[in-house]
C-alpha cells in the first residue's frame, strides 16, 4: 500500500521526486557561479588582449579540454 505524506494525494515518490529536482536545481546553480567566478579570477591573471582571435580560440578550447579530461 502506497505511504501518504501530509496532505492528501502526495505520495512518497511524488515527495522524492520533487526533492531531486529541488537538488538538481541548486547543483547546476552552485557550478554556475563556480564557473562563473573561475572565469573572473581566470581573466585577471591572463592578459588576453594581445592574442589574435584564433590565439583566444586556442587558449578556450585548451581550457574545455581540461576541464573534460579533469572531469573524466
Amino acid at each position: 500500500m502506497a505511504k501518504i505524506l501530509g496532505e492528501s494525494g502526495r505520495y512518497v515518490s511524488d515527495e522524492a521526486v520533487r526533492q531531486r529536482r529541488r537538488i538538481l536545481v541548486t547543483v547546476c546553480v552552485v557550478i554556475a557561479l563556480l564557473g562563473l567566478i573561475e572565469g573572473i579570477i581566470l581573466s585577471s591573471y591572463i592578459p588576453l588582449g594581445w592574442l589574435a582571435g584564433w590565439g583566444k580560440a586556442a587558449v578556450l578550447l585548451a581550457a574545455l579540454i581540461g576541464i573534460w579530461v579533469i572531469d573524466k
